[in-house]
């Protein structure tokens, strides 16, 4: 949802979605005073491949950090990955993060 005068700002990039579904995301972008900040929602299924939805989000990444000059990303989502946890999966998760730039913001569970 976005705020009536703010809509001609919003641009909503296509919904981008794999055929084997271990990454799903949608994104938007929003120009505002020369800034692009591009919002990027994404989703894990809980029973899909860790190893390739690394692999599908760091080329989604990789596409979104050179593709226009002066854009923020935000990253959010359901990653189906327990953060808290220091094990592999979410210590790749979060390098992977940090080596664009991106870090965690919220250390509380969603439920």
């Amino acid at each position: 949802l976005v705020k009536e005068q703010l809509r001609d700002k919003v641009n909503v990039l296509p919904v981008t979605a794999t055929t084997d579904l271990n990454l799903e995301a949608a994104s938007l972008e929003v120009c505002l005073d020369g800034i692009n900040l591009k919002v990027i929602c994404l989703y894990r299924p809980p029973r899909s491949s860790f190893a390739t939805f690394l692999e599908q989000l760091e080329d989604l990444l990789h596409v979104s950090d050179t593709c226009v000059h002066r854009t923020v990303n935000i990253i959010c989502g359901d990653f189906n990955c327990n953060l808290a946890d220091p094990g592999n999966e979410s210590t790749s998760l979060i390098n992977i993060f940090a080596s664009y730039g991106l870090h965690q913001l919220f250390f509380d569970y969603s439920r």
